[in-house]
């Protein structure tokens, strides 16, 4: 009994040594001015919501990298709610080292107008700019960056609020997707009113479209897409009310559900072979399509 007690002792030490070191890295830390949760074995940082109520306002630049008893931390992600609520943020400068933005963390910022996304971003979480009502533009250096970007609803993209995006600096209207480029994420460029025209190249790797991916997209007018795309998703191009020209490649084996609803000015479609499915609704509310050419290899209309 007393050995067998005496192990149970030694387990528990041992798991206790272990947890120590995130133990004492539990609370966040304040470090000239921002809040974060290290990670002490990785040598990362996590912006968080400071933890004594107070709320970031102005204009603020997040730093690349912090240093806190002697070690230096790379700042790679802004965490959960970490600017929510923070209605007095007037911008914000985010570091090429970040690499993810948590869940809500803008989500009321009503007095950004602009944020840049760095390239590194690979996911954005759930809501993470709903309600940043003043949103006016979103600011990107690559358009391949841009697309591989997991956004994990549509307010997460802040395109959605923005409705402009810039490129270098410059209004993105005529978008040219890189040859290098083999999907678009969903919700890539949701609610983007300034696109106006989508040029492909023939030898582009591009295979699919995701859902939502251009969906609102109200002033985009013509879009071709290339030999080797197969899928185009849910609401790709929901609501782009004035499409009139649309050329689905003979790649194609599947088109989503509600993917052309609300294209009022489209008039006629050519669906080509090798398509076996059309989802629900896929071109509800076209109300200048006239003509619709379906395949023999179509089995399931929603």
């Amino acid at each position: 009994m007393k050995k067998n007690i005496l192990q149970a002792k030694k387990a528990l030490l041992a798991l206790f040594a272990m947890l120590m070191p995130l133990l004492a890295n539990a609370n966040p830390v304040e470090i000239d001015g921002f809040w974060y949760n290290l990670v002490p074995k990785a040598k990362q940082a996590e912006v968080t919501k400071p933890s004594d109520g107070t709320k970031y306002s102005g204009a603020i630049t997040i730093p690349a990298t912090v240093t806190f008893d002697g070690v230096t931390y790379s700042v790679t992600s802004i965490g959960n709610t970490a600017f929510s609520g923070c209605s007095s943020l007037t911008s914000i400068n985010i570091p090429e080292s970040v690499t993810t933005i948590g869940y809500r963390a803008f989500s009321g910022c009503s007095s950004l107008t602009a944020i840049t996304i760095p390239e590194g971003v690979t996911s954005i979480g759930d809501y993470a700019f709903s309600n940043c009502s003043s949103l006016t533009s979103v600011h990107i250096s690559r358009i391949e960056a841009w697309c591989k970007i997991s956004f994990e609803s549509y307010e997460s993209n802040p395109l959605y609020f923005a409705h402009n995006l810039y490129l270098d600096s410059k209004l993105v209207t005529e978008l040219v997707i890189p040859e290098s480029v083999t999907s678009i994420g969903s919700y890539a460029f949701r609610g983007c009113y300034s696109l106006t025209s989508i040029t492909i190249p023939e030898n582009s790797k591009l295979t699919s479209i995701g859902s939502d991916a251009f969906y609102g997209c109200k002033s985009l007018t013509s879009i071709t897409l290339p030999e080797g795309v197969t899928s185009i998703g849910s609401s790709a191009f929901y609501n782009c009310s004035s499409l009139t020209s649309m050329t689905i490649p003979e790649s194609v084996t599947s088109i989503g559900g509600y993917a052309f609803d609300g294209c009022s000015s489209l008039t006629a479609m050519t669906i080509p072979e090798g398509v076996t499915s059309i989802g629900d609704y896929a071109f509800s509310n076209c109300s200048s399509l006239t003509s619709v050419t379906l395949p023999a290899s179509v089995t399931s209309i929603g």
